[in-house]
């Protein structure tokens, strides 16, 4: 199966179809799994760690694969030239704070997650465990 991108000038459009809004109902079912594993991680380590320590102990594997399948394939991938987006690649390297945004930059930010995931294995994972995939799934 082939990865489905959205061209950013259709994509209010796709997010208002049947389709759209089901894809997005869809992302925001992972928010549950996390929860409960960020919850698991806190409770099964009660001492304070590093960031680094911390993401030793969480299992994200099973979600985070699911989230990759989900992304690429719901058509809420969005096909815009992320590479000069500054703001977005400052935000998902951790570099700027996310700031309260609206759904459709949430949905820009984790399709620059996914793009740079290509280039960068584990990408992904690593914005899962710390934090920021969570951060955005529940500002959707």
């Amino acid at each position: 199966m082939k990865p489905v991108h959205t061209p950013i000038e259709n994509f209010e459009s796709y997010l208002g179809s049947e389709k759209g809004k089901n894809a997005l109902s869809t992302l925001r079912t992972f928010i549950p799994p996390m929860e409960e594993e960020f919850q698991r991680v806190k409770k099964a380590v009660p001492v304070t760690l590093t960031e680094e320590a911390r993401k030793r102990y969480m299992d994200f594997d099973i979600v985070g694969q699911e989230l990759k399948k989900h992304l690429m394939y719901s058509g809420l991938m969005i096909d815009f030239a992320w590479e000069e987006w500054t703001e977005g690649l400052e935000i998902v390297q951790g570099i700027r704070k996310m700031p309260d945004i609206s759904p459709f930059k949430i949905l820009k930010l984790l399709s620059v997650i996914m793009y740079m995931e290509k280039a960068n294995n584990g990408f992904l994972d690593d914005s899962i465990k710390n934090g920021m995939v969570l951060k955005m799934l529940t500002g959707l």
